[in-house]
């Protein structure tokens, strides 16, 4: 799932200096390895001294705790927004957006309780008059706690703020999450129109495969068997892409079991759509993709049309 953490923008960046500290943050923010980028931090945190300064102690904790969060190290990366929070540092914009992250860290782990009293404390913490980057991302991360627990109405509420916040000049990135978590909510509360809106501004502005895949299955609800099938090989494409890349989107996806499961259900809802239409061998291939990720329904499919061909 993807969360939206900007905390570290509410610090600025150390410029180069001397001091040993300040050449380790400088190198770890330039590290793309997430491992590499977490040692130097380490580093940089055993470097630290008073004159440093408190609140690029606390920019030494998220920058590292953010690099856990993209590995998919929850525990660690909530040790470092804990150990950010216990500096004391009185700025309520920066501590708002570190109980933030952290409840997104307490999602990952699946602690609900403890994610929600972090979102909602995060909310009573930023000031109203704040940048509305960081009002649009703290209700975002809530939404999508929200949504994680199948509170849906409350889910879409929050979105609806984060869109409402979120300036024109955001990232492509931030923009497609936004319209793609609030489809995703409309289409669990069954709000059909507005979820096939939303899905289609979010891949307009970013082709997304989740957003494929719930415009996809919209389509089928509705009877377009066409538009479905169109969206199911879109996804199925951008998904052979990635697991043929071998960088970080790879590993990325080999880590999230819902893109898999998509992909998986995907191919069985084109097998499905063909055979309807009458395609036989397209489905009986589909199928036999969907089986060997493990899709159950699929390989019962599988099975029942190899039967009827013998």
């Amino acid at each position: 799932m993807k969360f939206l953490i900007c905390v570290l923008l509410l610090f600025p960046k150390l410029a180069w200096g001397e001091n040993r500290f300040q050449k380790l943050i400088n190198l770890a923010d330039r590290e793309s390895n997430n491992p590499k980028a977490i040692a130097l931090y380490t580093e940089a945190l055993e470097a630290w001294r008073p004159p440093d300064g408190e609140k690029f102690k606390i920019l030494a904790y998220v920058s590292r705790g953010e690099a856990n969060m993209r590995i998919y190290e929850y525990e660690n990366a909530l040790s470092d927004y804990n150990a950010a929070l216990s500096v004391d540092y009185k700025d309520p914009t920066a501590i708002a957006g570190i109980h933030s992250a952290r409840g997104v860290a307490y999602l990952g782990l699946k602690d609900y309780e403890s994610a929600l009293q972090d979102s909602n404390q995060a909310i009573r913490l930023m000031p109203k008059s704040g940048a509305q980057m960081f009002n649009a991302t703290i209700y975002f991360n809530r939404g999508a706690l929200f949504l994680e627990m199948k509170e849906y109405s409350r889910a879409l509420q929050d979105f609806n703020t984060a869109i409402a916040w979120r300036p024109k000049n955001a990232t492509r990135t931030d923009r497609c999450q936004d319209y793609l978590k609030r489809g995703i909510c409309a289409f669990k509360l069954k709000q059909y129109k507005s979820s096939l809106e939303d899905l289609s501004r979010a891949i307009q502005i970013k082709k997304n495969t989740t957003a494929y895949y719930y415009r996809g299955k919209i389509y089928e609800i509705l009877g377009d068997l066409k538009g479905a099938a169109m969206d199911y090989s879109k996804l199925a494409e951008i998904m052979r892409t990635v697991k043929d890349d071998p960088g970080p989107k790879s590993t990325m996806m080999r880590k999230r079991g819902q893109v898999e499961e998509e992909f998986a259900d995907a191919h069985f809802r084109l097998g499905r759509i063909n055979e309807k239409s009458g395609g036989i061998n397209s489905a009986r291939r589909e199928y036999k993709v969907a089986c060997g990720l493990r899709h159950e329904s699929a390989c019962r499919a599988l099975k029942r049309l190899s039967s009827r061909r013998n």
